[in-house]
């Protein structure tokens, strides 16, 4: 936790100077429209060629590696400054290529295998087939509609929309499968309806959205058109309290999966928020946790979890019993450096974020490698 908090202070400078450095400069045009979704293929110079080093210094600045680090005085400060970075540095920010991942945080997988990553550093959704290959891309740096910042997590329902929480932004974007913008809700707050950084998404099969709004320690249950449905969560360590609440699932039966970040443990509600269960505790021997982060579950009910700071996937069943792990802490093919995000697909393979090498890796169930990419 250390590591990420200074992190996140090094941004928070680098932010300001970079505001107040282009503030003196001319004046700049708001930034553009967002564009449509893209199959095209980008010429662009790959971020390890490139010669403008302060591009590469402001993505890192534009891709917090630990949004939640801040305690809520300080986050308020944050997103003050880059509010009046995003009006200045969107007219001139690049990502990178179609296919290039910078900070992968969420993934999610669609009925037809197709996968979307929430692709934090460059602030735009990029989707993939099962194998890798490239398929489109929709955002770009701004808080217009269709546009990101910082986007965290991702979901998809049974009709092909894709669910994003603009987490940079506290709203939630909704999109059909080929990025056309649907609608959004959301804004910086406490009351019903408005988040405190919004890390998580999960929709069930009735079309329902689940939202960790981290920042406020609850989450927010909402219709498919950001209708506000209920809230259950308050910080602490007692049953049904949520303490940094970051992933969050839903099983075949409707029940939600919450990961807790400070308290280190999984919790298990039904749709309407009453406590049915939990599992976990903070360490690092089999069943704990230093940092639970993504939970996806498969349809046998199979929970998966990244424990991201001891750099492993842990596998439960429904009722939070271990059964198996993979602990891969190097960055050699099948070792993930910082695993974050996590989907399974309906034939069981398990689809992580790496962000430690900017990269999707997809596993068998048992954790063997079966392919990677970004």
């Amino acid at each position: 936790m250390r590591r990420h908090r200074l992190r996140e202070v090094s941004h928070l400078f680098t932010l300001l100077s970079l505001a107040l450095l282009l503030g003196a400069a001319s004046a700049c045009t708001a930034p553009s429209a967002p564009a449509s979704f893209d199959k095209s293929s980008d010429s662009a110079a790959s971020a390890t060629s490139t010669s403008a080093t302060g591009q590469q210094i402001s993505k890192t600045a534009l891709s917090p590696t630990a949004v939640p680090s801040l305690p809520s005085s300080q986050q308020g400060k944050r997103v003050q400054a880059t509010g009046l970075e995003v009006y200045h540095l969107a007219t001139w920010w690049k990502p990178a290529p179609d296919g290039r991942l910078d900070l992968p945080r969420a993934v999610a997988v669609d009925g037809a295998g197709n996968v979307y990553v929430a692709d934090n550093g460059n602030h735009r959704v990029q989707k993939f087939a099962y194998d890798g290959r490239f398929l489109g891309k929709w955002g770009s740096l701004g808080n217009a509609d269709g546009q990101f910042f910082a986007p965290q997590g991702i979901a998809v329902d049974g009709a092909g929309n894709v669910f994003v929480a603009d987490s940079g932004n506290n709203r939630i974007q909704r999109f059909s499968a080929d990025g056309r913008f649907l609608g959004k809700w959301g804004s910086r707050g406490g009351a019903d309806g408005e988040f405190d950084e919004p890390l998580g998404v999960a929709v069930d099969g009735q079309g329902n959205v689940f939202v960790t709004d981290s920042g406020n320690n609850r989450v927010q249950k909402f219709s498919a058109d950001g209708r506000f449905q209920g809230k259950w969560g308050s910080g602490g360590s007692a049953d049904g309290d949520l303490d940094m609440p970051l992933g969050i699932a839903v099983d075949g039966q409707g029940n939600v999966l919450v990961g807790e970040l400070r308290n280190g443990r999984v919790q298990k509600f039904s749709s309407d928020g009453r406590f049915l269960g939990k599992w976990g505790s903070r360490g690092k021997a089999d069943g704990q946790f230093s940092e639970p982060w993504g939970i996806a579950v498969d349809e046998a009910g199979n929970v998966f979890i990244t424990d991201n700071m001891t750099n492993r996937i842990q596998k439960f069943n429904s009722d939070g019993r271990f059964q198996d792990k993979w602990r891969l802490p190097n960055d050699a093919d099948g070792q993930t450096h910082t695993p974050l995000g996590i989907a399974v697909d309906g034939a069981g393979n398990v689809f992580v974020t790496d962000v430690g090498t900017s990269r999707i890796q997809r596993f068998s169930s048992d954790g063997r490698l079966q392919d990677k990419w970004g």
